[in-house]
């Protein structure tokens, strides 16, 4: 979001894109007055970009069907968009937060989002050991990419961060001004992201 709002505060034109919805409306509730940013979800990107060049966007209601759509379809139909629009709609500049979550069919539109593939930037922020999670986070692009590793986690409380140096078998470090915190609570294992949400929902709320 940094990295975002310091370029678009130079004039450069940004994609900010991310993988959650709610996520996305999160941040842009902490934009102020900047006009040359875009901040949305990869398949609102989409489905917005496909509407916009008038290509067909139509989700199947088939639940099987419609997990491949999002997974394969989307994307195409994207590209297929992007290859109609004009450089006014394109960006300079895109952000791609949360990468892990990103299949890796869909690098090919975040880099068919920029007006210039040669001279347009693109920052990725990932953490690999999330990957996975959405079945996706198996490739990213490499071309002219330089790796920087971030190497202090600032975002969990320093009991979290303990715990999840148990669970990788390795070393975490942790921001000295991070909170203590709380013992984390360990809830039973469950492979449906919609009652994952659901059993934390209802631990946060009681």
């Amino acid at each position: 979001f940094w990295v975002a709002q310091k370029f678009a505060q130079q004039g450069t034109r940004v994609l900010f894109l991310c993988y959650n919805r709610q996520l996305a409306f999160w941040l842009n509730n902490k934009l102020t007055g900047l006009e040359n940013i875009e901040i949305i979800s990869f398949f609102s990107y989409c489905r917005q970009t496909c509407e916009r060049e008038n290509v067909p966007f139509n989700v199947p209601v088939d639940r099987q069907a419609k997990e491949k759509f999002w997974a394969e379809d989307a994307g195409t139909y994207t590209n297929l968009a992007l290859d109609k629009a004009s450089e006014g709609v394109k960006f300079d500049l895109v952000v791609v937060d949360e990468a892990q979550d990103f299949n890796s069919d869909w690098w090919t539109t975040v880099e068919l989002s920029l007006k210039d593939l040669g001279e347009g930037q693109l920052y990725v922020f990932l953490d690999t050991h999330q990957a996975g999670v959405y079945g996706h986070g198996d490739a990213y692009p490499s071309d002219g990419m330089v790796t920087q590793e971030l190497g202090v986690n600032c975002r969990n409380t320093k009991r979290i961060t303990e715990y999840n140096s148990l669970v990788l078998g390795e070393s975490i470090s942790c921001f000295d001004r991070s909170p203590v915190g709380q013992p984390p609570v360990i809830l039973d294992g469950n492979q449906d992201p919609a009652h994952r949400a659901q059993n934390v929902k209802k631990l946060v709320l009681n």
